[in-house]
């Protein structure tokens, strides 16, 4: 399923943001090195806001071979408990804005990540969240390995990206313009920089570059 619903809304939600918040894309040129690549694209990222997804497609350019993005989310059951969960978060809609569940808990990657591998062999983009929860976003959580083994099995390129500003982010904030948000997008890390069968320690090295260790 293409994600048309937030592709609809891409060129309408961009304008908004430089408009309304001090919004920053910085690196930008590395993702352009990889427009031509015949290959799939990580862009793996920490995460403290549940706006983070809509930020890192925003921060992308207008029109760029690497779209349309797919992100890796939580299961529909995660977000039961909550209003919004059960009736827009997960399923259907997710998927219209191209977010597709992962399965964890069940120690199989290739489970837990089935609708991924398939993007990543397709040669598309995914945005992924290593750290698998949001966070203050100080580098201190220990990322989980699925960001390692995706790229390992799928011979996919990772693109360390770094999000700022989006913790405790309202609506109030970003109409006030109260909001400053950056997004820097890293050099990326190639196959060839992975040690093989090593997907917690990739996934670390993957996290530090992406804080700027």
């Amino acid at each position: 399923m293409i994600p048309f619903l937030f592709e609809s809304l891409f060129f309408i939600l961009k304008p908004l943001f430089y408009l309304f918040c001090d919004f920053k894309v910085s690196g930008l040129e590395n993702l352009d090195e990889l427009e031509d690549k015949d290959i799939g694209i990580i862009l793996a990222s920490n995460h403290s806001s549940q706006l983070d997804p809509i930020v890192i497609g925003i921060a992308m350019r207008f029109f760029s071979n690497l779209r349309p993005l797919y992100y890796v989310s939580r299961e529909k059951e995660f977000y039961k408990d909550t209003a919004l969960g059960r009736f827009l978060y997960g399923g259907v809609f997710f998927k219209c804005c191209g977010a597709y569940p992962a399965f964890p808990g069940h120690n199989d990657y290739a489970f837990a990540l089935s609708y991924h591998l398939i993007f990543l062999r397709e040669k598309r983009t995914i945005c992924i969240f290593p750290e698998g929860k949001r966070n203050d976003g100080l580098g201190d959580v220990d990322p989980k390995g699925g960001v390692g083994y995706l790229a390992e099995f799928t011979d996919s390129i990772i693109v360390p990206t770094l999000m700022k500003g989006t913790r405790n982010a309202s609506f109030f904030k970003f109409f006030s313009g109260k909001m400053k948000i950056s997004v820097t997008f890293r050099k990326p890390v190639y196959p060839n920089e992975l040690e093989k069968g090593e997907y917690k320690k990739n996934a670390k090295m993957v996290m530090n570059r992406v804080y700027g260790k």
